[in-house]
């Protein structure tokens, strides 16, 4: 009598393998553009202006803030999750968010703060 176990953990093994690669091989989310975000604060929603470009995975740009232009620097991680930060004077930002064609959202890090954020990619 044949066992069937082994046949079906290696078809299973061989199925998780072609998952894998495909899911390695997924071309990033384009974001490079301008784009409108929006950072929900306690005191209100703060806008900002971002210009960013993008190589590959490799994201970075600028922030417009009332203290200048800020460069924020990131990357696509999976071709959909947006990993960047950029600092205001000594303040960190850290900006996590999932990218869809023309949208963002997720949450940015500023201190020991976390803040909900979004993004549309303006015209």
């Amino acid at each position: 009598m044949i066992k069937k176990a082994p046949i079906v953990l290696t078809a299973l093994c061989l199925l998780a393998l072609t998952f894998a690669q495909l899911a390695v091989a997924q071309k990033p989310v384009a974001v490079a553009g301008n784009w409108v975000v929006t950072v929900r604060m306690p005191n209100g929603n703060v806008t900002q202006q971002w210009t960013l470009r993008q190589t590959g995975n490799n994201v970075s740009g600028t922030v417009k803030s009332p203290k200048g232009d800020l460069a924020i620097k990131g990357e696509m991680v999976s071709g959909v999750f947006l990993r960047a930060s950029f600092k205001e004077g000594d303040v960190e930002h850290l900006i996590r968010a999932t990218a869809d064609k023309d949208a963002m959202d997720g949450s940015v890090t500023i201190g020991r703060s976390e803040y909900l954020w979004s993004a549309k990619r303006s015209q």
